[in-house]
């Protein structure tokens, strides 16, 4: 028994470390880059923030409103030939400028949604020794599960603030014909889907200490 949830435990550990590495790189890479961006910028001839190359990239998912119909093509090197495609994910550099604002409260979201990734994994390990340990059914477990399933939650709400600023006003500034920009493939519901189940699975376990309680008291 012990040895089935052990491995289930290090496959679940593994998708929260996923996460949080996928977070960091896609969030924290776009967020490093636009910072050096900025300070160069500021170094060398104070340019605003529309002038700065890069400094507002924006990643955006798009999809071909004909996919039987090509009217994009990428070079293929294997073949040094130009070849039909249509294009999903696409990094854009806009001349929108964002809110000083706006650009704070997209830094602090990226710092909190990387610390309750952080929190939820320390959590979860500590939830995995409890159990292995062998205790199971107990009131700690409970609000352990349901901590866990509140930063797994918060986690979800900050990860998905920078990608709203990101395409805040976006179709002012951009449009693609043949193409339909989707605004919601880019937010990652995964921790919101893990942080609900270990809400769930905390009022289970709730609700049978509660009967087991009551069960003793009338012993």
């Amino acid at each position: 028994m012990k040895r089935s949830l052990n491995i289930l435990t290090v496959l679940i550990l593994l998708v929260l470390c996923f996460s949080v590495f996928e977070f960091t790189k896609i969030v924290g890479s776009a967020a490093i880059d636009g910072f050096n961006a900025g300070y160069e910028a500021c170094e060398e001839s104070k340019l605003t923030q529309t002038e700065v190359p890069g400094m507002n990239m924006k990643a955006l998912v798009i999809t071909p409103t004909n996919f039987g119909a090509y009217k994009d093509s990428i070079y293929n090197e294997a073949t040094s030939a130009f070849i039909p495609a249509h294009f999903i994910q696409v990094a854009v550099d806009l001349d929108n400028e964002v809110p000083l604002g706006l650009y704070i409260l997209k830094n602090i979201s990226f710092i909190i949604a990387l610390v309750a990734q952080v929190l939820a994994i320390i959590w979860f390990i500590k939830l995995i020794v409890a159990i292995n340990r062998g205790s199971i059914f107990c009131w700690k477990n409970v609000k352990g599960l349901r901590k866990l399933g509140v930063v797994l939650i918060i986690a979800f709400v900050f990860n998905a603030i920078p990608h709203i600023i990101s395409l805040y006003n976006i179709g002012d500034y951009f449009s693609l014909s043949n193409y339909n920009i989707n605004y919601t493939e880019l937010i990652s519901t995964m921790n919101l889907t893990l942080g609900l189940i270990s809400l769930i699975v905390a009022q289970v376990f709730a609700m049978g200490l509660k009967l087991q309680e009551e069960q003793e008291l009338t012993i």
